[in-house]
């Protein structure tokens, strides 16, 4: 987002530029564009904040930049110590209190 509207860094020959774009839904992970692109448009994610309009891009490639993000780990459980006491007894003094 900016300013103007939103926008994106786009590879041009060689240079960056950046385009004007409209966008539709937005998630934590995808963003739909909706105007401002076409396919096969070359988009810049990474270095974002040394692009410059015009400004010379040399392009990479992206270890697994096809694949969808990994999901997060599922939380673990752990066991915790175990509490003492008499059996059907509460484990601490505040434990059962309302």
């Amino acid at each position: 987002p900016g300013v103007g509207g939103h926008q994106v860094w786009r590879e041009v020959d060689g240079k960056a530029v950046l385009a004007p774009v409209e966008i539709g839904v937005r998630t934590e992970v995808e963003v739909e564009v909706l105007r401002g692109l076409a396919p096969g448009d070359v988009v810049l994610t990474s270095n974002l904040l040394r692009l410059r309009e015009g400004g010379p891009v040399k392009l990479g490639k992206v270890e697994g930049g096809d694949a969808p993000a990994p999901a997060p780990p599922a939380p673990s459980a752990s066991a915790g110590p175990v509490p003492r006491g008499v059996e059907g007894a509460p484990a601490s003094p505040l434990e059962g209190r309302r």
